[in-house]
């Protein structure tokens, strides 16, 4: 059942924790732009950590491929919002320690801009951006969070569940 207007919704097995029948209703929830200010101050998401290759959690979802969980949120967040998008596969050359390199963005949208997902942003990513030619938003651990909160306020904490199996 919806929480916010009370009507039953059928959902996807993978899809059980989810809250609001839809976007439109989980948007004109009084209590969403409450949670969504709390959330964001008690959650402690994203940075560098030494363990993350281990813990990475990557998989496919409705088409997309995704490396991570933040790219998961911003996959889902654009599909439900109607943002057009596409997983970017063209290469560009940057240089880092005296030697050329090739750095692939994560998305490209429909204006031509692309989207860097980077949880941390080192030298060698400071590199890429600062050699990028287009217009580019890299999306780190400081405004990455609209994404991930959006997802966990309708999947539920454990929104990486909805990866195809």
């Amino acid at each position: 059942m919806c929480i916010g207007c009370s009507n039953k919704f059928l959902v996807y097995p993978s899809e059980s924790n989810r809250k609001y029948c839809s976007v439109v209703c989980l948007k004109k929830s009084n209590i969403h732009s409450i949670k969504m200010s709390m959330l964001a101050k008690s959650r402690n998401f994203g940075g560098y950590n030494k363990n993350s290759i281990k813990n990475h959690k990557s998989g496919m979802y409705k088409g997309y491929w995704c490396d991570s969980s933040w790219e998961l949120a911003y996959v889902i967040y654009n599909l439900e919002n109607d943002i057009q998008f596409k997983r970017n596969t063209k290469k560009f050359p940057y240089y880092y320690k005296n030697k050329i390199k090739n750095f692939i963005p994560d998305f490209i949208l429909n204006d031509g801009s692309y989207v860097e997902i980077k949880g941390y942003v080192g030298p060698e990513a400071k590199a890429k951006i600062k050699h990028f030619k287009n217009k580019i938003k890299l999306l780190d651990n400081d405004n990455i969070q609209k994404y991930i909160n959006y997802c966990i306020d309708i999947y539920g904490k454990n929104f990486i569940k909805l990866y195809e199996k």
